[in-house]
């Protein structure tokens, strides 16, 4: 049977969509805000709804574990989905593995894959752990039963995982639509940066500003950005990092800086003047000439590359900004001549011309 939101469920579902992207401050915090009072009020019953405000105040605020604005805005997006689903005014303590198993039912209806589902699964479970006392003991524990929530398993063999291949990179670069859309192209699968690192690349540039040295040829990566805007962090500590360019790269950021009269401290690709490229445009052109193609592609075209031309691993993890995966690696030190001669040998793996 088709199960329906009450009036009052509706119009605090709607109260909620209506609100802006959520930044943690007292005036959110307004008892008023709340038709049954503050939700840091000691109650007897906690709902998602009001939950759902103290979990996102409590991860704007983590200072142990600093969230990205990317990961912040993702997990806001998929609560208020679930909060259309299940009812904000749904209690948490009922919320067990039956509940949860209807939850996946009544997803069917997104046509989600089982990553998407299993995302918004995590996303309950964090929001339900998240009510603890004052000593930070959780008040409704959980013990989740895969039996009778029955999700569909995450196979990653099935996963969408946009791929490029030489031919692919090539014909990106030949079909861009301006000399800088050519060079991004060229930049992101040549040296592996994510996107949004990309995006926040300055010609110098101070100490907490990402920045292109032209003299010895390395991106220094300290931020990225998200929503045009720098957000003064990498995705992980990891992130930053020295990346080490090819030659024949850097020698054509070198012409595209004095070709297009960049000044010292300016981003690098920019969509006007003082911001940088948007990465929403990239996306459509990408996706019209190569279909399925995305920016991320290309950082997998650049590891793979590297992989290729067996080039060692913990040399490409620190190029591309991934944790080491063992104790033994943080044993092994390569220093960064060896670096760059590994990543000259390799090449680009395409024709920038």
């Amino acid at each position: 049977m088709a199960s329906y939101l009450t009036l009052g469920e509706q119009q605090a579902r709607q109260a909620l969509v209506e609100k802006p992207v959520y930044v943690a401050d007292d005036s959110d915090l307004d008892p008023s805000f709340f038709p049954n009072g503050s939700p840091r009020a000691a109650s007897l019953q906690r709902t998602f709804h009001s939950q759902y405000f103290i979990w996102i105040d409590e991860l704007k605020n983590r200072a142990y574990d600093p969230i990205a604005p990317s990961t912040l805005a993702n997990f806001i997006s998929c609560a208020k989905t679930i909060l259309s689903v299940i009812g904000p005014s749904t209690p948490l303590e009922g919320f067990k593995n039956q509940a949860m198993a209807q939850f996946v039912r009544d997803a069917k209806k997104f046509n989600w894959a089982p990553a998407t589902l299993a995302q918004h699964i995590l996303i309950i479970k964090l929001i339900i752990a998240s009510a603890t006392d004052e000593e930070g003991e959780q008040l409704f524990p959980r013990v989740w039963n895969r039996r009778i929530v029955n999700a569909p398993r995450v196979e990653r063999s099935k996963q969408k995982t946009p791929k490029l291949t030489k031919d692919d990179v090539e014909k990106l670069i030949q079909n861009a639509a301006s000399d800088q859309e050519r060079l991004f192209y060229a930049f992101l699968c040549g040296s592996g940066l994510r996107a949004s690192e990309a995006q926040a690349v300055r010609v110098g540039g101070n100490d907490s500003q990402t920045t292109w040295n032209q003299v010895k040829a390395t991106i220094i990566v300290r931020t990225g950005c998200f929503r045009n805007s720098e957000t003064g962090r990498t995705k992980t500590s990891a992130g930053q990092r020295e990346v080490f360019l090819h030659s024949e790269l850097n020698q054509a950021l070198a012409a595209f800086v004095v070709q297009e009269k960049r000044e010292a401290g300016s981003f690098l690709f920019q969509s006007k003047p003082g911001q940088p490229i948007r990465l929403s445009t990239i996306r459509d052109h990408m996706a019209k000439c190569i279909t399925g193609a995305a920016p991320h592609a290309a950082r997998r075209f650049y590891i793979s590359w590297l992989r290729k031309c067996r080039v060692l691993e913990e040399i490409i993890r620190s190029q591309v900004g991934h944790a080491d995966e063992s104790i033994t690696d943080t044993y092994s030190f390569q220093d960064d001549n060896t670096v760059r001669a590994a990543v000259e040998a390799a090449g680009l793996g395409f024709n920038l011309a």
